[in-house]
């Protein structure tokens, strides 16, 4: 039996025992299978303690990797952007499940979905491995574009088949940079656009345990590594959230400048192409505005989805 799922049996027509293998269930379901109430599954959640699982209720477009460690994806030029629905299942962060506890329900603007993460790095890289041989074909990850067919490999299942994602060649990826590789992989994913007013909300009825954290109860083991490191990732990406009227103020100050760029986008685009080589240039040029720690305040997938607004055809938000 997979460590990941549970067999139980049930009753077919003929009377014979037929197995049922599931990979996760229902927070009231695992609360009784734990003896305890669902709340308090909630309340593990979100301190962190435990990995939980739901359905991307508000559709929409999801940006990876989004954190510190991008620049341990070598061979991975530009971010993937990945639309999400509720036909998916991703790992909400500490945050999102922070806020489901406090209000009742959440519209999760981040989240894990490491298989996905992994199989668009494995083809990126297999295809900068082929560029390095002289092989005359194009990557298969452009910028920005979707290229990871969810329906080939599963979330939740961390023995799908992703094409040797952990076998990428010595010249892209040195050993003393696969932890930091991996701790990428289970980065967040950010949405690109602000959520609706009336986006449909995640509430505790929405979420799923995983078998695998329910066996991991059972026998009192500690949080697995790769789940430490998404709530490591959720901390940092919660630690640049601005707050307060600093955040009103820059909204306003963001909404004019990035009018002004939107009126004058089509000479832009001659000058820098596209958003994410603008994003790039941005980085490049770094030290001249930011000397003492030498990259931009902000995260370049952040930086590149302000600038992707300026050259949309109506006026940016």
């Amino acid at each position: 039996m997979n460590s990941k799922t549970l067999t139980k049996s049930t009753a077919a027509s003929n009377g014979a025992q037929v197995p049922i293998e599931v990979l996760y269930y229902r927070i009231n379901r695992a609360a009784e299978m734990l003896g305890c109430a669902a709340d308090e599954l909630l309340t593990m959640a979100a301190q962190g303690d435990l990995s939980v699982v739901a359905p991307v209720l508000a559709r929409g477009r999801f940006m990876w990797p989004t954190d510190m460690y991008r620049q341990y994806l070598i061979g991975m030029d530009a971010s993937v952007v990945c639309e999400f629905g509720p036909a998916d299942r991703v790992t909400l962060t500490a945050s999102t499940l922070r806020e489901i506890e406090a209000l009742g329900s959440a519209v999760p603007i981040r989240f894990f979905a490491p298989d996905i993460a992994r199989k668009a790095f494995s083809n990126a890289t297999r295809g900068a491995a082929l560029l390095a041989e002289g092989a005359e074909t194009e990557r298969n990850i452009t910028p920005n574009i979707p290229s990871v067919d969810q329906d080939q490999t599963n979330p939740l299942d961390g023995q799908a088949d992703l094409g040797n994602a952990n076998e990428v060649p010595s010249i892209f990826t040195p050993h003393y940079q696969i932890q930091h590789r991996e701790a990428a992989i289970n980065g967040v994913w950010e949405a690109i656009d602000e959520p609706e007013d009336d986006a449909p909300k995640t509430t505790i009825d929405h979420l799923f345990i995983p078998v695998s954290e329910i066996q991991r109860l059972r026998e009192g083991k500690p949080l697995p590594q790769d789940a430490a490191m998404r709530l490591a990732a959720d901390s940092a990406a919660a630690e640049k959230k601005p707050h307060g009227n600093t955040e009103a103020n820059s909204k306003k100050q963001l909404e004019v400048l990035k009018f002004g760029l939107w009126l004058h986008r089509d000479e832009i685009r001659k000058i820098v192409g596209d958003a994410t080589k603008w994003a790039a240039f941005i980085d490049d040029q770094a030290l001249k505005r930011w000397p003492e720690k030498g990259e931009p305040p902000l995260q370049r997938s952040v930086i590149e989805k302000h600038l992707r607004s300026i050259f949309q055809a109506d006026p940016p938000n």
